[in-house]
């Protein structure tokens, strides 16, 4: 990772595959989510992995409820907010 790190700050775009999700998220400047082979989100790690699309992919309907619930409550608290799974797949560009 830290050849990449190094590529990219040479100002090299670079098209990343990778299922570890911190690593994506630590890299990448846009991310584009695939769920069985369909885009079902783009732009900053930030955006997509706030988006509903995303989350019942990686999640399910069922916690993605939950996370919701959850979130709602830390909005009403000082506590730190939650952050949800991000997506697989980014783009690195300086």
């Amino acid at each position: 990772m830290r050849h990449i790190a190094r590529l990219r700050k040479s100002g090299l775009t670079i098209v990343l595959i990778e299922h570890k999700l911190n690593v994506v998220m630590s890299m990448s400047d846009r991310v584009v989510v695939l769920d069985y082979g369909q885009k079902i989100a783009e732009g900053t790690p930030e955006q997509v992995r706030d988006d509903e699309r995303v989350i019942v992919a990686y999640l399910g309907r069922r916690q993605s409820a939950a996370l919701a619930a959850s979130r709602a409550a830390e909005a009403g608290s000082d506590a730190a907010p939650s952050t949800p799974p991000t997506p697989a797949a980014g783009k690195m560009e300086h």
